[in-house]
């Protein structure tokens, strides 16, 4: 059995027996430029947000903050796969409204499922991103006025 096959099946045999995100000791790809990897499944609730940056992310209560112990507080995770993500928050058509002039963002509350948690360093925060994989339950997303 090749190295990557041995190295996947252990990662999948970790995250299905252990119940929240566990930190792998995997080798990151040079490309990414994350400093820790946590493999697993956790459910977890908050806020689903985009903005003017662009990017489809999710900030977690205080709750969930606790089951994601590695995430500090205010963090916002956003979604490494945001096209699916938004098809799943059945946000995409409120996205297509953004336009900088008169929609902002958007924003909705979500119980949601995600798979993996990569965590970086930036110049002056930490960053993380994880995959979406589940939608337990959600509001619709509320669009955000420009100025508001």
């Amino acid at each position: 059995m090749s190295t990557s096959v041995a190295l996947l099946s252990s990662l999948l045999a970790l995250s299905a027996s252990a119940p929240g995100l566990v930190r792998s000791n995997a080798p990151i790809p040079v490309e990414n430029d994350a400093t820790e990897r946590y493999v697993g499944h956790v459910t977890i609730s908050g806020q689903y947000v985009e903005d003017q940056g662009g990017e489809l992310c999710f900030r977690p209560d205080p709750a969930s903050l606790k089951r994601l112990k590695v995430v500090t507080a205010h963090a916002t995770l956003c979604f490494s796969n945001e096209e699916h993500a938004a098809k799943l928050l059945d946000a995409a058509s409120a996205i297509k409204e953004i336009d900088t002039q008169r929609v902002c963002g958007l924003s909705g509350w979500a119980t949601i499922v995600v798979s993996g948690l990569w965590v970086g360093n930036g110049p002056s925060t930490r960053w993380y991103t994880t995959r979406l994989v589940r939608v337990q339950k959600r509001a619709p997303a509320r669009l955000i006025a420009c100025g508001a």
